[in-house]
């Protein structure tokens, strides 16, 4: 289950921000090697999933090197259209998407507290 954090409604600390932001993805992408373990994956699937991993692994290095801002709004944009233009249509997906969409604030609110610093 990714864990929720309503940034809007507390204040945080940087290091709080960039926790939950950490706890999230890991759990988001245990959701992603789920969706890869999955009964029936067809090749398309498991390419894409595979990717989506990696795009994981690139956010996570931009959290824990402390990269720019711009470069970790980037990732998060991207990854973002890729679930609103070429998510799989199938229920795996429908999950996955939705995994993503609910940890991306989550993310977003870290990556501009990195830039208004």
């Amino acid at each position: 289950m990714i864990a929720l954090l309503n940034c809007n409604k507390m204040s945080i600390s940087m290091d709080e921000a960039k926790e939950w932001a950490l706890i999230n993805l890991s759990d988001f992408s245990g959701l992603l090697d789920q969706a890869l373990e999955g009964k029936d994956l067809d090749f398309d699937d498991r390419i894409f999933y595979t990717g989506q991993l990696a795009n994981c692994a690139r956010i996570f290095r931009a959290l824990v090197l402390s990269e720019p801002s711009g470069e970790l709004l980037k990732l998060i944009e991207l990854k973002s259209k890729t679930y609103e233009l070429a998510s799989r249509p199938n229920e795996r997906g429908t999950i996955v998407r939705e995994g993503w969409f609910s940890i991306q604030p989550i993310l977003h609110r870290y990556a501009l507290m990195v830039k208004n610093v």
